[in-house]
């Protein structure tokens, strides 16, 4: 076969148990993920063609466990008319769109591969590359850019059978027949929750400043901590009920910073339905806990005030307590990657830092972007 004969590789990866990528609907525990990997315009330079110089090892490896085609040719043999055949899955000179730069127009009906599948109920997404050789691809993904992830917002609250269903894929949480059993499930997690005091309610950052000279068992354990009310609040947080935006801004204001952390953290996951509380958020940017703080910026960030976001960061990340530095810049990736602040701002922030692990590896991250 002449090398010049095939100018694309295509890796097809079926997840029959994993729940990336379906969008729901009663059939998506059966449907499988998929993972569509494209490379063009490379000719087989590969190991698991022959070739003595290319070191491949994971491509040979997907060849040898899936198919290898061995008569395939390139219709079109130029990168961006190679791509207009892998996207739309036709002969580009079936579509006049044999030439290189030609973007010509296709009909409408004429769906690429990634809109079929939104259209079939699955989340599509792309990193990021879309030259499709095309004057009219139209909307094929659901999000395509360079921090485009394959998860959705996971429920608050879910529930699977682990003996048929062990690796957690149909969630029976909605299922009416299954309603009995959630509530009797959720009373006793809350009994339980009651019963050992658990402080894992409370941010890390919080902790020895409230157990003071005791320990946190000990703080826990007393009157002075408001488990009740914090596992209401968290549940009200965690729904993404719009409903809860009128007790959780009240809560803003409680005398209590886990409590304040909580409310912070529900305004944070409803993200632009949280608008009617933001000055509320911006008046926490001044919060005498660092965590309430970061979680109030990163809240703000989904509301317009990603400077004022960056600006309570940037001090609170200097401070140096250690729990909150990384809280801190956990939260300055995600405002990146959600595209609430640009990329050079967020480099700017941390080039100077002398940070230790775990908290270097975020800033190296960052860094590691050009």
């Amino acid at each position: 076969m002449p090398q010049a004969a095939i100018f694309g590789v295509i890796g097809l990866v079926v997840f029959p148990q994993v729940v990336l990528g379906q969008q729901g609907g009663a059939d998506a525990g059966s449907r499988p993920n998929i993972l569509w990997i494209t490379s063009e315009d490379n000719s087989p330079y590969l190991g698991c063609y022959g070739d003595a110089l290319a070191h491949t090892p994971h491509l040979d490896r997907l060849a040898a466990e899936g198919v290898r085609y061995r008569n395939a040719f390139a219709n079109a043999p130029v990168c961006s008319t190679a791509r207009t055949t892998l996207i739309t899955g036709m002969y580009a000179c079936s579509l006049g769109a044999e030439n290189h730069r030609s973007r010509v127009r296709i009909p409408d009906g004429f769906l690429l591969y990634p809109a079929s599948l939104r259209a079939a109920g699955y989340y599509s997404t792309n990193n990021s590359k879309t030259d499709y050789n095309l004057a009219n691809p139209g909307k094929a993904w659901d999000e395509s850019s360079p921090r485009a992830h394959y998860w959705e917002p996971k429920p608050f609250e879910e529930l699977y059978d682990a003996a048929s269903d062990p690796y957690e894929i149909r969630d029976l949480a909605a299922d009416p027949q299954y309603g009995l059993r959630l509530a009797e499930m959720r009373r006793t997690l809350r009994e339980e929750l009651i019963s050992i005091r658990d402080a894992g309610f409370i941010p890390e950052g919080m902790r020895d400043r409230l157990a003071g000279e005791k320990t946190i068992y000990e703080y826990t354990h007393s009157d002075a901590y408001p488990l009740e009310r914090i596992i209401d609040l968290a549940e009200m947080a965690t729904s993404r009920n719009p409903a809860a935006l009128g007790q959780l801004t009240g809560a803003l204001e409680d005398p209590h910073p886990v409590i304040r952390y909580w409310a912070a953290t529900g305004c944070l996951i409803l993200q632009d339905k949280a608008a009617p509380a933001k000055d509320r958020l911006k008046a926490l940017l001044d919060d005498p806990w660092g965590d309430v703080r970061i979680v109030a910026a990163e809240a703000l960030g989904y509301l317009g005030q990603s400077d004022a976001a960056l600006a309570t960061l940037d001090t609170t990340i200097r401070e140096r307590r250690p729990y909150e530095v990384l809280a801190g810049l956990n939260t300055l990736e995600y405002l990146w990657k959600a595209g609430h602040t640009p990329l050079a701002p967020a480099q700017a922030m941390v080039k100077d830092l002398q940070l230790s692990e775990p908290a270097d590896r975020i800033s190296r991250y960052l860094l590691g972007f050009r």
